[in-house]
């Protein structure tokens, strides 16, 4: 279960927001990967961790058609370890996408490309947001999608895809081979359930023929037909809260200034009335207990600016008491960016983990002594980028420095906690 959002209404010419939460099984490692080359990556090292239900299932479709694609474009991704695609990511183009699992009335089957795999596919190749919806839709409508995108359990569904180039974002939401997609205008956020209606800019459902229309437009179905009354799962869409939560990031959206401050806060929130943490459902930031088995694993934002994306990105789970650092992308492909490096990227997450789930030991000490300090922390991370983007954005940012920042602060942290 995740959320994801995206927004133009900074009313600062070159500033948009692309961000999303991935929430996952409890336990679930996801790490930063900057792909420079996926050919040679995909014949070394395609996963980290083998899962059998997705090395012998959806990995053999995506080995199979693997070939059929040039890869031009680099990305950074944040990945599960277990797979070869990703949650979310953005690739050198400034191409940002985002997928959710939707629950339709159709099955979903066993075989097909997994959704996360989609993602990545359209990343490395699709040089502008167009392209990747474009993109998104032939893989569906030739190959299919599906497969088993649990890690602990079993959880087979359809996808919605939130893409964005900073400059036009689109809603493209599936179920089986059949799509409908509509042109983002100011902002938009995507859940667990459908979202498009009648207010589509394309359908493609033949299953949808002969549903009474209102009106007959140059599209197919008719303009008033419903995607998402015709396919959506009442089950599933009640079970996985989907709508109060994306009800929840939408009118959030639309009553705030987009900022990156706005941004962080939005994807820290439980949607409880004192912010507390809420151990269900109903909660942008997912905390797992009982029937609850999912939690935010890990969180990413993207801010666009006149010069480069800035992708913020946690590489923790509980983004309500992670810290977002900053990685240019400009520079996210040379020397001066760790992340390059797989293992380091593997026990950097893994670190991570490890820290912030030390933050609920004592919730209360959190909230009082150490949120602020990671709170001034962010703000001067943030001044930092906005003074190199103001100065033009010349050369790269040694973003280095402030994950050494990010250090001192959680060894501060962690002395206090564990002296309570």
């Amino acid at each position: 279960m995740c959320d994801t959002v995206v927004s133009f209404k900074s009313g600062i010419p070159g500033r948009s927001y692309f961000g999303k939460n991935s929430d996952r099984d409890p336990g679930e490692l996801q790490f930063i990967d900057v792909s420079l080359g996926p050919v040679k990556e995909f014949e070394e090292r395609p996963f980290v961790e083998n899962l059998k239900k997705y090395s012998e299932g959806p990995f053999l479709l995506l080995k199979r058609i693997f070939g059929d694609f040039p890869f031009p474009y680099k990305a950074v991704l944040s990945r599960p370890s277990w797979m070869w695609g990703a949650e979310m990511g953005i690739n050198e183009k400034g191409v940002s996408i985002g997928n959710e699992a939707v629950f339709s009335k159709t099955k979903s089957t066993k075989k097909g490309l997994l959704g996360m795999d989609i993602l990545r596919l359209a990343l490395h190749n699709s040089g502008s947001a167009k392209e990747a919806l474009e993109f998104i839709i032939h893989l569906i409508e030739k190959h299919g999608q599906g497969g088993d995108g649990s890690y602990k359990g079993h959880l087979f569904y359809h996808n919605s895809f939130l893409i964005t180039d900073g400059k036009e974002a689109f809603v493209l939401e599936t179920s089986a081979k059949e799509y409908v997609w509509k042109r983002v205008s100011g902002s938009a956020s995507i859940s667990n359930v459908y979202t498009i209606g009648e207010d589509f800019d394309k359908i493609e459902s033949p299953s949808m023929m002969g549903t009474p229309v209102k009106n007959v437009s140059n599209i197919s179905y008719g303009k008033f037909a419903n995607f998402k009354k015709h396919h959506e799962s009442r089950f599933y869409a009640f079970f996985s809260r989907g709508n109060s939560r994306q009800t929840f990031t939408s009118e959030t959206l639309k009553g705030k200034e987009s900022s990156l401050n706005t941004m962080r806060k939005l994807l820290r929130s439980h949607m409880t009335a004192d912010d507390s943490p809420s151990r269900n459902m109903s909660s942008i930031c997912m905390h797992a207990r009982g029937l609850v088995s999912s939690e935010t694993t890990a969180s990413f934002i993207v801010e666009y600016t006149d010069h480069t994306p800035v992708l913020w990105f946690t590489s923790s789970p509980y983004s309500c008491v992670s810290l977002y650092k900053p990685l240019v992308l400009s520079g996210a492909f040379n020397g001066k960016n760790p992340f390059k490096d797989h293992d380091f990227a593997l026990a950097y997450a893994k670190e991570q983990r490890a820290n912030v789930s030390k933050f609920f030991k004592d919730h209360s000490l959190f909230l009082e002594k150490i949120a602020p300090r990671r709170d001034a922390l962010e703000r001067e991370f943030e001044d930092g980028i906005s003074e190199w983007i103001k100065d033009g954005a010349a050369g790269t940012p040694d973003c280095a420095r402030y994950y050494q920042r990010e250090e001192n602060y959680l060894s501060d942290a962690l002395s206090l906690i564990n002296n309570s």
